[in-house]
């Protein structure tokens, strides 16, 4: 490793927890599921299911959904640094009902990804429409690449 490298790797990682954790919404909503199909959900049968973003990975990296089954996704970030929980071909296979944040809630949103500050907790609920399988990342400099990825599955 040359000298320069023991400077930059310091400073970057750094940097990597500087970001500003705002969540990040769609400008169109074609992509997305109708509003309508989370309004008719008995939400009192949702399953919640937990994600810890930690330094620098996602526990659990690999979830699991059924298609028409109501969620309730709580985001917590476990770690120092700001995360985001971006996997916006998810966020166009469920049709959300409610994002909550610390500073109130945002109705129907259509998602890119979900930002969140060290501390920071947030819940989505949502009916899972669309099957497949979507990639998850944080989008904070060079959290992927230090290993902050997963899967996500509908069935």
């Amino acid at each position: 490793m040359r000298r320069g490298t023991y400077i930059l790797l310091p400073l970057a990682l750094a940097l990597a927890g500087c970001a500003v954790a705002n969540d990040s919404f769609s400008d169109s909503f074609l992509d997305y599921p109708r509003d309508a199909e989370a309004a008719s959900v008995d939400w009192s049968n949702a399953e919640t299911v937990t994600v810890a973003l930690a330094d620098f990975e996602f526990e659990p990296a690999q979830l699991s959904f059924h298609a028409g089954q109501a969620y309730r996704l709580q985001l917590e970030n476990k770690g120092k640094n700001t995360h985001f929980f971006a996997a916006e071909g998810f966020f166009k296979a469920i049709a959300t009902a409610e994002l909550v944040t610390k500073d109130g809630s945002v109705d129907h949103p259509h998602l890119k990804e979900i930002g969140l500050a060290p501390g920071e907790s947030k819940e989505l609920t949502f009916v899972a429409v669309k099957k497949g399988t979507y990639a998850l990342k944080c989008t904070a400099p060079f959290h992927e690449g230090l290993g902050m990825k997963g899967e996500i599955t509908i069935s």
